[in-house]
């Protein structure tokens, strides 16, 4: 018949806070409210110790309030626990805590380099492995899998991008913490940001790609300026759709014009040749096929063809952002271009 737990009333001054728990659990959103329920009640459950070494096992924050309030004396149950043995004792002991998202880190981080088992080892014929083994999956299981692997990627992205040590690094758990944001919202919030990162790596921040006459400006502009550098110097420019004459748009001075009817649509060489400043707008079927950062494939929604002066076909591509005169292709990385 196992020994019943005595309790024992002990000074807090005499006993040790838990730092393998203080590294791995912040202080609950509701301290307050608990300090405040103590203050009025007293300490109400025993507080865990290690006989040996009067480390708390169970009870930092009960010891802490109790230090705080200059409470003389805390109820204690005195434990016989090896050092060995003290790590995951005091962490077992809180397994039935309400937990943030950093408490899940910080605490699978502990188990798997504690209690990290090696690919290929059999537990089946070590006892001391199997040990460890049903320990630690019985803690872990307490989260899902599902949860414990996002909550990893989210720990690895960030630190990849901020640095563990940032003020940023910590305000994403807070904001998971605090119910801002979801799991699957951050992960992927910060799956973007480290693509764009890893493109910005390998494409600088402006450029240009130049294949024969095609250009590919990888950068905003509001008012399509690339394309206004090269019509400047023509009094009537018209923007055609190539497999319809006319699109009844033609820029002059600083703005776009309507028109009710520009040329022969037939002749689209009759038309370039009279007028080398002639924008084509190319039909959406043969837009080029674009692969962005989040590997989703995209049509470019500007292809424009310019016969230039010396009647060169010169191809300028862009992907528009939503808003008319605005383009981009910040972030893409050219898949194919016709």
């Amino acid at each position: 018949m196992p020994e019943k737990d005595i309790i024992t009333p002990v000074s807090p001054s005499t006993l040790f806070a838990n730092n393998t728990k203080l590294g791995i659990y912040d202080a609950p959103a509701n301290y307050e409210e608990i300090k405040s329920n103590i203050q009025e009640h007293g300490i109400i459950e025993p507080l865990l110790v290690n006989r040996k070494t009067n480390v708390v096992i169970s009870g930092n924050l009960r010891l802490q309030i109790a230090l705080e309030l200059g409470i003389a004396v805390v109820p204690v149950i005195l434990k016989d626990v090896d050092e060995q043995d003290m790590d995951i004792k005091s962490v077992s002991t809180n397994q039935q805590r309400v937990k943030s998202y950093s408490d899940i880190l910080k605490e699978i981080e502990f188990f798997e380099q504690h209690y990290k088992i090696k690919q290929g080892q059999r537990t089946d014929l070590n006892p001391e492995l199997k040990e460890i083994k049903d320990r630690r999956d019985s803690f872990l299981k307490a989260h899902s899998r599902t949860t414990r692997e996002k909550v990893k990627a989210i720990a690895s992205l960030a630190e990849e991008i901020h640095g563990r040590e940032s003020e940023e690094f910590k305000g994403i758990f807070n904001s998971l913490d605090n119910g801002k944001t979801t799991l699957n919202g951050l992960y992927q919030h910060l799956d973007d940001l480290s693509k764009r990162k890893q493109n910005a790596k390998v494409i600088p921040e402006k450029f240009e790609i130049k294949r024969e006459h095609t250009k590919i400006y990888n950068h905003s502009s509001e008012d399509m300026h690339e394309v206004m550098k090269l019509i400047d110097a023509s009094d009537n420019v018209v923007v055609a759709s190539k497999d319809y004459w006319p699109l009844p748009w033609y820029y002059r001075g600083d703005r776009w014009n309507k028109i009710k009817f520009y040329g022969d649509r037939t002749d689209e060489n009759t038309l370039t040749e009279k007028n080398p400043g002639v924008i084509i707008l190319h039909d959406t079927e043969s837009y080029p096929v674009i692969e962005g950062y989040n590997k989703k494939t995209y049509k470019l929604s500007y292809w424009f063809s310019f016969y230039d002066n010396e009647n060169r076909l010169v191809d300028y591509y862009f992907h528009r952002d939503g808003k008319m005169g605005s383009i981009n292709i910040d972030v893409f990385t050219i898949q194919k271009a016709s």
